[in-house]
Order: C-alpha cells, then sequence, then structure tokens
C-alpha cells in the first residue's frame, strides 16, 4: 500500500504540538501552551541559531541530545561556536560540499549515457531469445540489420579463435557491401561478462568475438569498423545497455551515477583539503571507481574513421592506462584519486559535465552562469525577427550578437573536447584548429558526414560566405574573428583551465563564489546594499586578488564558516 503523505503545513502543525508537549519545551518555557512556546523567547534563540546552522552546514536538524547540550551549556554563545567547528569537521559537511555543487552543475545525467559514442560498442538484449548483441554493428558482420545471429551454439572459428559463418543466406535485403545479396549468419556463445563475472550470458558470436587484432594484423581497439573485431575480452570494450536484465541495468546505472558523482568527489577533495578553489577548474586529478575507471580504460579510447580513406582520429580521455588498473568494474564503493593529461580543466573535462552539457556553447554558458555569475540572456525588449537569409556566424546575426560576441570565444575553450553526448580529446597531432581539415572539405561526399558535420563547417550545415570562408575548418573556431586569434585560438588549445587564468577572471570567480554561497544561506538575493560587504568578504576568500598566494587563498571551507558567522546570518543586521 502507497503510505499517504502529509501535507507540509500539517506536518509541521504535528511536530510543534509534539514539542510543545516535550520536556525540553518545558524547559523553554514555563507553559506548554502551543503560541506561548512558538512566541520569541530569550531562551529560544540559541535553539533556532542551532537548527539553521546544522541544516545548512549537515543538512539535517540537530538532535535532542544535542539541543539539550545546548540549553545546559553556562556559556550557550561558546558552546554553539564549539559545536559549529565539530559541524565542520565532521564528515556530513563534505555530504554538504558535494550536494550544494550539485546544484551549480546540475549533474544528473538520463539513460543516454550509455549511449556514449553513438552507440557503436552498446550491447543490447533480445528480451524473447534472451540472447546480447550489438545493434548498430549487424549490418557489418551479418549484412542487414534485418538479420540477428541464430539461437544455436557457434562452432566455426579460424586458427586465430575469430568466429567464422556458420551459414549464409541470400537476401534482397542484403547490403551491396556483403557480396551482393548473400548474408553471413553466426551462432551464440557463452560468455562470462564484466560487469557480472559469475553469471555467463549468451551473446552473437560476432559481437563477442574477443581476438585483439584483425587479420591484416590491425589492432582491434578503440571501436575498430572492422567486421572481424567484436566486443574483446569478457565484453571488455563494450557497454551494457538498459536492457531490462538485472546485472546489465544495475552496471548501466552504476557507471550514470558514477559519472554523476565524479566531479562532485573532486570538488569535496578541493574543499576539504583546504586547497584552491581554483583547483576545481585547473587540476589535473580526478576520482575514479570500478564502474568509471572500466569506461576510461576500455571504452573512452577510441578511433574514429573518418571515411573510404585510411584516415582516422583518435580521441580518448587522456587518462594513462596505469592510473586506470587494479580497479574491479563491479566495485562501485571504492573511490581512487588518479592523475589525468595535461589537456584537463579539474570538473570542466568530466564526463560528468561534458555529457551533461553536450555542446561547447552549452558547457560555456554553465560555467559564466554558476561561477561568473553572469549568464548569456537575450536583450530586454525581446530578440527581433529573424531576417532573411541570416548568417551562420551567430556574432553577426541580429538579437543574438550580443551575447555570441562573447560566448562564441568563451565556447572555443571546449572546442578539442568533443560534444553531442560523446567524450574524448581531439590530438593537435590529427587536427590543426587553426586551417581547413582536407579529410572534411567533404567535395563529391567522399567524408564522413556524421563525423564532419559535427565537428567541421561543411556543405551540409553551412552555406554563402561562411562556407566560402569557413569550409573544412572545425566549427568550435570557425566565428572566431582576426582580433580573437592572439588569445583564443591559443585558448583552443589550453582549453577551459584559460577562463580562469587571468586576474580579472580569478576575481569574477572569486566574487560569484561568495555571492552564490551567501545568497544560499541567506535566503535573499546579494543586492546593490551588499557592495562594499561583497568586495569585503571576496578579498577574504581571494587573498586580495593575489591568485599565487599559497595561504588559505580561495579556501571554500573558510568562506563558508566566515558567512554563518557574519551578522547577516546571525540575524544582528
Amino acid at each position: 500500500m502507497t503510505p499517504t503523505l502529509m501535507p507540509r503545513t500539517f506536518g509541521l502543525a504535528l511536530s510543534l504540538v509534539a514539542l510543545a508537549a516535550s520536556p525540553l519545551a518545558a524547559q523553554l518555557h514555563p507553559s506548554t501552551m502551543l503560541g506561548e512556546v512558538c512566541a520569541p523567547t530569550f531562551e529560544a534563540a540559541p535553539l533556532r541559531l542551532l537548527r539553521q546552522l546544522s541544516l545548512d552546514v549537515r543538512g539535517r536538524i540537530p538532535t535532542v541530545e544535542e539541543s539539550q547540550r545546548l540549553l545546559d551549556a553556562a556559556d550557550p554563545d561558546a558552546e554553539l561556536a564549539s559545536m559549529r567547528e565539530e559541524m565542520f569537521a565532521g564528515p556530513e559537511f563534505a555530504r554538504t560540499t558535494m550536494e550544494y555543487h550539485r546544484g551549480l552543475l546540475w549533474t544528473s545525467l538520463d539513460r543516454s549515457l550509455v549511449a556514449l559514442d553513438g552507440g557503436d560498442r552498446r550491447l543490447s538484449r533480445d528480451r524473447g531469445r534472451d540472447i546480447w548483441f550489438v545493434n548498430n554493428r549487424k549490418s557489418r558482420y551479418r549484412g542487414n540489420n534485418a538479420f540477428l545471429c541464430d539461437d544455436v551454439p557457434h562452432t566455426t572459428f579460424d586458427a586465430e579463435g575469430r568466429p567464422l559463418p556458420m551459414r549464409q543466406i541470400e537476401d534482397g535485403r542484403c547490403t551491396a557491401n556483403r557480396r551482393g545479396g548473400i548474408c553471413d549468419i553466426d551462432g551464440t556463445v557463452m560468455v562470462a561478462p564484466y560487469w557480472d563475472p559469475e553469471n555467463p550470458i549468451k551473446v552473437c558470436a560476432f559481437d563477442a568475438n574477443d581476438v585483439l587484432t584483425r587479420p591484416d594484423g590491425q589492432a582491434c581497439s578503440f571501436a575498430d569498423n572492422s567486421q572481424f573485431c567484436g566486443c574483446g575480452p569478457n565484453l571488455r570494450d563494450c557497454i551494457p545497455g538498459f536492457s531490462g536484465n538485472g546485472a546489465g541495468d544495475t552496471h548501466a546505472r552504476a557507471l550514470q551515477a558514477g559519472f554523476t558523482e565524479e566531479p562532485l568527489r573532486l570538488i569535496q577533495s578541493v574543499v576539504s583539503e583546504g586547497r584552491s578553489y581554483l583547483e576545481v577548474f585547473r587540476t589535473r586529478e580526478t576520482f575514479v571507481n570500478g564502474p568509471v575507471a572500466h569506461y576510461y580504460r576500455y571504452n573512452s579510447g577510441r578511433n574514429l574513421n573518418q571515411a573510404q580513406t585510411t584516415t582516422q582520429v583518435a580521441y580518448d580521455m587522456r587518462i594513462p592506462e596505469e592510473n586506470l588498473a587494479g580497479l574491479a568494474a563491479t566495485d562501485t564503493a571504492s573511490w581512487r584519486r588518479i592523475e589525468r593529461g595535461p589537456e584537463h580543466a579539474g570538473v570542466l573535462t568530466t564526463p560528468g559535465y561534458l555529457v551533461r552539457f553536450a555542446s561547447d556553447r552549452a558547457r560555456a554558458n554553465r560555467f559564466y552562469t554558476a561561477f561568473y555569475c553572469d549568464p548569456f540572456v537575450p536583450q530586454s525588449d525581446g530578440i527581433p525577427a529573424e531576417e532573411e537569409n541570416p548568417p551562420q556566424n551567430l556574432r553577426e546575426r541580429n538579437g543574438c550578437a550580443d551575447c555570441h560576441q562573447e560566448l562564441e570565444p568563451a565556447a572555443s575553450h571546449w572546442g578539442r573536447w568533443r560534444n553531442g553526448g560523446s567524450v574524448g580529446y581531439f590530438d593537435p597531432a590529427d587536427i590543426s584548429f587553426r586551417e581547413p581539415y582536407e579529410p572534411c572539405i567533404c567535395e563529391g561526399g567522399r567524408c564522413n558526414r556524421n563525423f564532419c558535420n559535427a565537428y567541421f563547417v561543411t556543405p551540409q550545415n553551412s552555406d554563402g560566405m561562411e562556407l566560402t570562408r569557413y569550409q573544412g575548418h572545425p566549427i568550435a573556431a570557425a566565428w572566431l574573428e582576426e582580433d580573437d586569434d592572439a588569445s583564443d585560438y591559443a585558448n583552443v588549445e589550453t582549453g577551459p583551465r584559460a577562463l580562469v587564468d587571468m586576474p580579472n577572471e580569478v576575481r569574477r570567480v572569486a566574487e560569484c563564489a561568495v555571492r552564490q554561497l551567501a545568497e544560499h544561506l541567506y535566503g535573499r538575493t546579494v543586492d546593490a546594499g551588499d557592495f562594499m560587504w561583497l568586495a569585503e568578504q571576496a578579498n577574504a576568500f581571494d587573498g586580495d586578488g593575489d591568485a599565487e598566494n599559497a595561504d588559505g587563498t580561495f579556501d571554500w571551507q573558510a568562506l563558508f564558516e566566515r558567512l554563518v558567522t557574519d551578522e547577516r546570518y546571525l540575524g544582528t543586521r
């Protein structure tokens, strides 16, 4: 039976009645009348402050014993100060830090997370026959998406262990690149999947192929498009989708939860260790548990085939493999601090951020909103009617230029990071952002349209002067102007960490951090009347603008402590 939920006001009334009847209330006031107990009294003020402080620092109300301890204290103010120190030293403040920043980062990921990188290696399950397969690869293995493997044990393999067709069928639906109308059909094999090794599952043999090289000797890793490559040993190169299977769904949810928690754990470590808050956007460190480490190790390093050419672009998450070894894919409880490559920029290059904000513009907008307190909003009189044949360059379009004149250079900081729900970094050795990328000039339709249209200016996503001027240029850098060259093209290479490398940017982060936290704690807007107070608090937070000062500069916990001992919080102002 579904429990009946009481309205908030009714539940509060019952709580107050219970308080009025409690021994604790009798010590607060000689009367147990509800109205008199709730009336402001000198004795109740420390308890109200204790409750407020406990909710803000620990996310819960104080216990009866803690309330009694304050009541019994000879000096309530001194006792409250002591209890406040205990709260900040306790483990619950770490959770408060993470939950507060969850609200800033909007870290929520839905089921699309398991389809990262286009679903090329996402395992699905045929529920009727309880057979696992990779849906996007049926055409490569068997000739057409209409066909799946037979529900019989697979028996034919080559000398290296690659599965060979058990039978062939001739059908007009078989694609032409599979020898006319002939399709290869495989059977099934039993595999112990990495997400549940104690319980083998039935998998189509072509998909379960665990040989690590193609017949020509090239590696199968990184989602090679070859029909001779499968999911690898124990299906390690593939991700189970939400399929109605308990263990597969459990891993998919664990991966989703891990990516959501990773940036929050990173922030919490910076705060709890008293490091500069700027490390949230600069550090190469991150935290991984088993599912996240497995993804980084086997699923994020990929090669993207460009066209009917031999050109491939590598992209991965730039994490040394040795930093990921030793964590079982099923271990969701253990979290390890690891070092990433120099391309990384704190939380801003974690999958939890890159996937949640799937475009470069969205990533820049969230950073400006949450950490500069400067959201991009349309002009007050609205956006004008769209002009005929508007320019693709939003820095030149009516109604868009006001925001995009700043947003486009800001978005370019993520220019080398994949978008559209995928993760990975484009190596400068593969693609230069300062000149057209030849494989994506796209004349005659010879390039990979999905890849090129997503990352480069092509005839499919542009026209007119824009196409003439920018064809083949990466979209992330195409709309940068000549005046931007000295700084913003460089920002494409230095990445999001360049958003906090100048004194004015550091100051924006400091003032925004104070403003956001103060409004959260005080329950009101920090307005023009607080200007001097805000400047003083920002000075205390950033060390009077000295971003290199290591002595407590940008200590976010110290900022929190200052704000809850301020007269605005205590109610004396």
